[in-house]
């Protein structure tokens, strides 16, 4: 071929712009296509995407790492806001960051805390207050605050002891803590919620439930959980529990009483007219009209049993020595129940018991109360527990007659007599066994026939000796010696 008015360098030339011109083309179109698929891949990223949380607390004041979770979300097209969790396979890598640094200064001291002091109020609210130091961590010396980093500990906090009696809001039931015994009928006995009460059919009571910082009018009384009603023969009346005509069958029972969130209560029971307890109250309050003071004795015969023991002396207050809830003015006392049975066996020691109880006496009633009210006016208490023993008497039988009866060969009868004795003198007891089981002192026996027969030979003493009797040869030539032996072996 050949070219018309032109050189090789011409040619060169034309043929370099061709090969740029194509290539050109090629790489548009390569470009193009590629640029179209990261637009929809782009896309794709826009509505899937990462949504960390925000970081956690740092874990140390220094030197301390945060730590985060964080979960893929997709969301719907054209909403930003909006979307649920999917796998976290479906978000673009790289993950995100979990953890950072926090507080990254070397550490080189910690706080040092006390102990919080007492509250400043004894009852209500008051303040406990503490000491704080910063420590450093090698040699253990105070260093300033800065150094253990922000925020520091408190060094003051509010308690709270108990609630002050004044306080208002702070509702109170004075209850009292004893036993009530009735002892006869009176027109009205007024009592207070807080014991244990047996009482005698058709008494009228007044129970009072005094309270403290709260209306009387609004105290509440209940039994076995129902409301008593404002009337009837039984009722609350500001705040009391009255009750006419008492009935076992309908009024014994456990009766509370409430004011705001404070209750307390008071169990009713019934006597019967010939209760052992009811009659062995009367005859120590017929017994001891004058109160006796105690005397120390472990004696356990029965003498002093029951008896109304060791009052004060002492003048006091009358507006201190009556009993308000029962208008008494009986002071209290000790009194003594009997003495157990002694346990001991004949000629031993041992332990015997009885109870003692403060209480108050009077002809209507016996109020126990806790040992302390005696304690309070001077009152020692007897003894619970006394040392016994006793006596032993014994049957001690004599040696048997000989054999009696009306013919010889037939029955008879032995006899011997028998004496009561104390076992440890050996002295006449008189009648202190006659509880216990008596021997016998009569027997029948075998009267035997005289001996009529005799001796043949001389020799028959030393048969007797060598008791030769058993032979019935000998028998028959010593027949006197033989039965006389005989009987005195039976």
């Amino acid at each position: 071929m050949a070219w018309v008015g032109g050189d090789v360098s011409s040619l060169f030339s034309v043929l370099m712009i061709a090969i740029l011109s194509t290539t050109t083309s090629i790489v548009t179109q390569v470009f193009s296509t590629s640029t179209t698929g990261f637009d929809t891949q782009e896309t794709l990223h826009d509505s899937v995407r990462w949504d960390p949380l925000h970081f956690g607390p740092c874990s140390s004041p220094c030197q301390g790492v945060q730590e985060r979770r964080f979960r893929c979300i997709k969301f719907e097209t054209g909403d930003s806001t909006d979307g649920k969790e999917v796998p976290t396979s479906l978000c673009p890598l790289p993950y995100p960051r979990e953890t950072q640094p926090c507080n990254t200064h070397p550490c080189t001291a910690q706080w040092r805390l006390g102990d919080w002091s007492e509250c400043s109020a004894t009852c209500g609210i008051g303040t406990q207050k503490r000491d704080i130091e910063c420590v450093a961590w090698l040699h253990g010396s105070i260093v300033s605050r800065k150094e253990c980093g922000l925020p520091s500990p408190e060094t003051s906090q509010k308690c709270h002891v108990t609630t002050c009696p004044n306080d208002v809001g702070d509702v109170m039931i004075l209850a009292q803590n004893y036993s009530l015994i009735q002892l006869r009928r009176i027109k009205k006995l007024k009592l207070v919620v807080g014991g244990d009460v047996k009482l005698l059919p058709g008494q009228n009571v007044v129970v009072k439930c005094p309270v403290k910082n709260h209306t009387k009018k609004t105290v509440k009384w209940s039994k076995d959980y129902r409301l008593v009603k404002l009337m009837g023969r039984v009722k609350s009346d500001f705040g009391q529990l009255h009750i006419t005509n008492a009935d076992p069958n309908q009024d014994r029972g456990i009766y509370t009483c409430q004011a705001k969130d404070k209750n307390a209560s008071i169990n009713i029971q019934f006597l019967r007219e010939q209760d052992p307890e009811l009659s062995t109250y009367k005859k120590w309050i017929q017994s001891k009209a004058h109160v006796q003071k105690f005397q120390t004795s472990n004696n356990t015969d029965g003498e002093g049993q029951g008896q109304l023991v060791q009052t004060s002396t002492r003048p006091v207050d009358v507006d201190q020595q009556r009993d308000q809830s029962l208008n008494t003015s009986s002071w209290p006392t000790y009194i003594t129940g009997e003495w157990s049975e002694c346990p001991a066996v004949c000629e031993a020691k041992g332990q015997t018991k009885r109870t003692v109880s403060c209480a108050h006496v009077t002809s209507k009633y016996v109020k126990l109360i806790p040992d302390e009210e005696c304690q309070k006016i001077g009152l020692l208490k007897p003894e619970t527990i006394g040392i016994c023993g006793q006596h032993c008497a014994v049957w001690k039988p004599g040696p048997w007659s000989q054999c009696h009866g009306p013919k010889c060969g037939h029955m008879g009868e032995k006899r011997r007599p028998l004496l009561c004795i104390w076992k440890s003198t050996r002295q006449d007891a008189a009648g202190s066994c006659l509880m216990d089981k008596r021997p016998i002192t009569t027997k029948k026996c075998k009267f035997k026939c005289p001996n009529k027969c005799k001796d043949r030979t001389k020799s028959c003493v030393l048969a007797g000796l060598l008791k030769m009797c058993r032979y019935p040869i000998f028998r028959k030539e010593c027949c006197a010696t033989c039965h006389a032996r005989s009987n005195s072996a039976s």
